[in-house]
C-alpha cells in the first residue's frame, strides 16, 4: 500500500483533523494526491505547515498554483530560523484516537510516490498506552511551533483539541515508551532540548556498539556529523549507504579504517533513495533512529550544539538484526566495502535559493469579517501597495500600505466581503522592489468547512435537518440529541464549543475567551477594526445544519464565506395558560417523503403546548450561561411555530387568534421566556471575544424573533377580545429591542434586511401577511 492510501484508513468515526508538516510542498502533489485520502478518513480540518521559502518557491516557480488552499485547508509557516523547518510528520486526529506517521517524505510528488523513503506509523486509541504517548507527544510538538498569535493555524489547533480531549489528559511525557512486544519507542524532535543525535546517543545507554550504519541523502562537507556520532558511540565499525551512482557524499574526505562505503544502487535502482535511517547495532538490539534528519550537524547536532533545524524522527529499539531484515538491508550490510578511491564525485544539484525566496516573501494573510490581515516580513515592505488577485492572478483591488492599521505585529485595513471573497493571492508592489506571490487564508470558509464525521444518533438527528423540507415538532427532539452529543462530546467540561457550561452549583463559569451579550454590545466600538469575526458561531459544530434548514425555510441566502431593563418582573405577561406540568411528548413518527404536495394535518395542540412548557420552563430554571446553540434553539421554536400557522397549505393549522389555541399565544411564550425577567437567559448569553461584530446567526434570530412579533400585530384582527393581547405586544417588541442593544445600522443592515425580506417573501405570503416586518 502507497503511503497516501493509508491516510484514507478510518478509525471508528474517522480523524477529524489531520495536521501535516514538510520541508517542500508542491500544491499538486498536496491538492490531489493528499488531502482527498486525508478527507476520505475523515478530516474536514486540514492544517500543512511547512518551511516559508519553500511555500514562497513553490507558489513563484511556475509549478501548478494551488487551488484549495486558504479555504479548503490552510498553511502555516514557522518563522524563519538560521535552519531549515524540516519535519516530516503527518498527524489525524479523531475523539476515538489517533494516527501518526513520521518519514522522511516531503509534500511532493517525488515524496509521496517516487522516491526511497522510510515510514514509521504509530496509531492509538483514548485508552492509556505506549503508543498513545508517542502520538501525543507529536500533538505537544506541532503545537509547540504555532504560537498563540498564529490565526488561522492556531484556530485549527483548538478545534482539533476541543475534539478530542485525550490529547491533553494529564500526565503526558517525552521519554521513551516500552511497547507491548517490548521493544522500545520515541519521538525525538527538535526544538526540543538537547541535539537529537545526543538524545539518541542518550537513549542507546551503555550498551557497546559494534556497527553503526548510516543512510541518509545528505551529508556535512566535513562529515562532522559522521565525526560527532562516533565520538558519542565508539562504533567498532561504521557503514556508510551510499548510492554511488547519485551521491552527495564528500569524495575528498579522508576515511579512517573503521569507515566504509557500501553501494546500495541497485537496492532500488529506478527510484531516488531519500530515506534517513542510523542504525546502532550492539549485542542485543537494533537502535534505529528513521525520520527526517539527514546525517549532517545541523540535523542532529553535535559536540553541545543542538542542531540548527526543525526536525522530528522515532527512535525504535529492536533486536538485533530486525531493522535490517524489515528495510531489506541484510544483502548490503553483507556486500563488500565498495572502493573509496572508485566513488565518483557527488552529483550537481541547483541549490534551493533560500535568500532569494525569504527577501522575496510576502507575508501572511488573512480574511476575517470584510477585513484583511496582514503579518508582514520583520524589515520588510514598509511602504508600498498590497495588491490582492483571482486565482488567476488577475488584479482585484490595491491596497496602500500606509491606510493600513496596527495593532501588535499585524496590521489590517477594510477591504469589503465582495472583493475579498474573490481573493486567492496577494502581492507587495513598493519602490524597493516587489514581492513574490503570497496565498490567503479565508477563516470564515475554513470555519464553515469543519464538521465531525456522525454515528448513530446523531447521525439520525443531522440527516432530520439535512435531509429536511419543512419543520415539525418532533424536530426538537433531533436538536435536544445535537445538543446532548455536544455536552457529552466536549466530556461535560465547563466551557463548551459555543461557550461556557456551568451547573448550578457552581455558579457562571468564567473561562476568559468569553464575554456576556451585553459586554459584548458596550465594547463593539472599541473594537471596530480590529478584524474580529463576524460569522456564524454554530460554523464548524452539527448545528450548522439546523441553521442550514432554518435559512432554506426562511428564503434567506446568506452571503457565507443595552442595559438590562430596570428589574420588572414578568407577571405582566402572564396570559392565563400556565397549566402545570405536563406528561412526556409522545414519541415522533417521521413522515416518508410523499409523492405530491399533501395538505399539512392539524398540529397537536396539547402536545405542542407541553413542549413549549418544558422549553420556557427549562430556560427559567436554569442558571447557566448560553451559547450560540441556544440563540438557535429560539429560532428553531420560533420557525416550528409559525411553520405551523393556519394558511392555504395548513388549513387546519393554529390560528390567528389571541388565546391558548394560536400561534401568536406560543411565539409570545418562547419570546418572553427568553428575554423577560431579573434573570433573562438573554442575561445569560455570552460571545466569543474573536468577534467584532454580532454574529451572523445570532442576527438571522433577532431578525426572526422581530418579524414574528411584527407577524402578531399584523395577522390578528383588531376585536374587542385582542385589544388586551395587542397592546401587550409592542411593549414586548420594544423590550426586546431594549434587552438586544440593536442599533438602527443593525436592524436595517445587509443581514437582517436580507433575512427580513426572505421571511417576508415566504412566510409572509404563506401567511398572507402583506408586510411582517416593519423598520424599527
Amino acid at each position: 500500500m502507497k503511503l497516501p492510501e493509508r491516510f484514507a484508513r478510518r478509525k471508528g468515526r474517522g480523524f477529524h483533523s489531520a495536521i501535516v508538516t514538510s520541508f517542500a510542498v508542491e500544491f499538486a502533489a498536496f491538492e490531489e494526491v493528499m488531502l482527498p485520502q486525508l478527507s476520505i478518513g475523515g478530516a474536514s480540518n486540514v492544517l500543512l505547515i511547512a518551511d516559508a521559502r519553500l511555500v514562497t518557491m513553490g507558489l513563484s516557480d511556475g509549478s501548478a498554483l494551488p487551488e484549495a488552499l486558504g479555504r479548503d485547508y490552510l498553511l502555516h509557516s514557522p518563522p524563519v530560523a538560521d535552519g531549515l523547518f524540516h519535519p516530516k510528520i503527518v498527524l489525524q486526529i479523531g475523539r476515538g484516537g489517533g494516527r501518526c506517521f513520521v518519514s522522511s517524505a516531503n509534500v511532493t510528488g517525488a515524496g509521496l510516490g517516487g522516491n526511497v523513503e522510510v515510514v514509521v506509523e504509530i496509531e492509538c486509541g483514548v485508552e492509556q498506552s505506549a503508543e498513545r504517548e508517542i502520538v501525543r507527544a507529536a500533538w505537544r510538538y506541532v503545537n509547540a511551533i504555532v504560537p498563540e498569535t498564529a490565526g488561522a493555524a492556531r484556530e485549527a489547533l483548538t478545534w482539533a483539541g476541543e475534539r478530542a480531549r485525550w490529547l491533553g489528559e494529564p500526565g503526558g511525557t517525552d521519554a521513551a515508551q516500552t511497547l507491548d512486544d517490548g521493544t522500545v519507542m520515541a519521538l525525538l524532535a527538535q526544538p526540543g532540548g538537547a541535539g537529537i543525535g545526543a538524545r539518541f546517543a542518550e537513549l542507546i545507554g551503555g550498551e557497546a556498539v559494534e556497527r553503526l550504519v548510516l543512510l541518509s541523502p545528505y551529508w556535512d562537507h566535513d562529515v562532522a556529523a559522521i565525526a560527532a556520532l562516533e565520538r558519542s558511540l565508539s562504533p567498532g565499525r561504521t557503514s556508510i549507504l551510499l548510492d554511488v551512482d547519485r551521491h552527495e557524499f564528500p569524495v575528498a574526505v579522508p576515511m579512517p579504517p573503521h569507515r566504509e562505503i557500501i553501494d546500495i544502487s541497485d537496492w532500488r535502482p529506478s527510484r531516488f533513495t531519500h530515506a534517513k535511517v542510523l542504525i546502532a547495532m550492539t549485542r542485543d538490539h537494533d537502535h534505529v533512529l528513521s525520520g527526517s534528519t539527514n546525517c549532517t550537524v545541523a540535523a542532529l547536532g553535535g559536540d553541545g550544539f543542538a542542531g540548527s533545524n526543525a526536525e522530528a524522527s522515532v527512535y525504535r529499539r529492536l533486536p538485533r538484526g530486525a531493522a535490517a531484515a524489515a528495510l531489506d538491508l541484510d544483502r548490503w550490510l553483507a556486500a563488500e566495502p565498495f572502493n573509496m578511491s572508485d566513488l565518483p564525485e557527488p552529483v550537481s544539484t541547483t541549490p534551493v535559493p533560500l535568500a532569494e525566496m525569504q527577501a522575496g516573501g510576502a507575508g501572511s494573510f488573512e480574511t476575517e469579517g470584510g477585513r484583511l490581515i496582514w503579518r508582514r516580513p520583520a524589515g520588510r515592505w514598509a511602504e508600498g501597495v498590497v495588491a490582492l488577485m483571482t486565482a488567476s492572478d488577475e488584479l482585484i483591488v490595491e491596497l496602500d500600505i500606509a491606510g493600513f492599521t496596527t495593532d501588535g505585529d499585524r496590521l489590517s485595513v477594510c477591504v469589503g466581503e465582495a472583493d475579498l471573497e474573490k481573493t486567492t493571492f496577494a502581492r507587495i508592489r513598493s519602490a524597493s522592489g516587489n514581492s513574490l506571490r503570497g496565498f490567503v487564508v479565508h477563516r470564515a470558509a475554513l470555519r464553515a468547512r469543519r464538521r465531525e464525521s456522525a454515528g448513530g444518533s446523531v447521525a439520525k438527528a443531522l440527516s432530520t435537518f439535512d435531509d429536511g423540507n419543512d419543520l415539525h415538532l418532533w424536530m426538537h427532539q433531533a436538536f435536544d440529541e445535537l445538543s446532548r452529543a455536544d455536552v457529552e462530546e466536549d466530556g461535560g467540561s465547563q466551557v463548551g464549543r459555543t461557550g461556557p457550561r456551568a451547573r448550578p452549583e457552581e455558579g457562571p463559569a468564567s473561562e476568559i475567551r468569553f464575554m456576556t451579550y451585553e459586554e459584548f454590545m458596550s465594547a463593539r466600538l472599541a473594537r471596530r477594526g480590529r478584524g474580529g469575526r463576524l460569522d456564524s458561531a454554530v460554523a464548524g459544530t452539527h448545528f450548522d445544519s439546523v441553521r442550514a434548514l432554518l435559512n432554506r425555510l426562511s428564503g434567506y441566502k446568506p452571503e457565507e464565506g443595552g442595559g438590562l431593563g430596570d428589574g420588572d418582573d414578568d407577571s405582566w405577561m402572564d396570559l392565563g395558560d400556565e397549566m402545570g406540568e405536563l406528561a412526556d411528548t409522545p414519541e415522533r413518527q417521521q413522515a416518508s417523503e410523499p409523492d405530491e404536495p399533501r395538505v399539512r394535518p392539524a398540529p397537536d395542540m396539547t402536545a405542542y403546548d407541553r413542549a413549549v412548557r418544558i422549553y420556557t420552563d427549562g430556560l427559567a430554571a436554569e442558571h447557566r450561561s448560553l451559547g450560540a446553540p441556544d440563540v438557535l434553539r429560539l429560532r428553531l421554536w420560533i420557525m416550528l411555530i409559525l411553520r405551523e400557522a393556519q394558511c392555504e397549505a395548513a388549513p387546519r393549522g393554529m390560528p390567528a387568534v389571541s388565546d391558548e389555541k394560536g400561534w401568536p399565544r406560543l411565539i409570545i411564550r418562547v419570546v418572553s421566556a427568553f428575554f423577560w425577567g431579573k434573570r433573562s437567559p438573554i442575561s445569560r448569553l455570552v460571545v466569543s471575544r474573536d468577534y467584532e461584530e454580532m454574529p451572523v446567526d445570532f442576527l438571522e434570530c433577532w431578525s426572526a424573533v422581530l418579524w414574528a412579533i411584527d407577524a402578531i400585530t399584523a395577522a390578528v384582527p383588531a376585536q374587542p377580545r385582542t385589544q388586551d393581547f395587542l397592546r401587550r405586544v409592542p411593549t414586548l417588541r420594544a423590550h426586546v429591542v431594549l434587552m438586544l442593544g440593536l442599533t438602527p445600522a443593525d436592524l436595517h443592515g445587509d443581514v437582517m434586511k436580507a433575512h427580513r425580506d426572505g421571511l417576508d417573501a415566504d412566510l409572509g405570503t404563506r401567511l398572507g401577511l402583506t408586510t411582517a416586518a416593519k423598520a424599527a
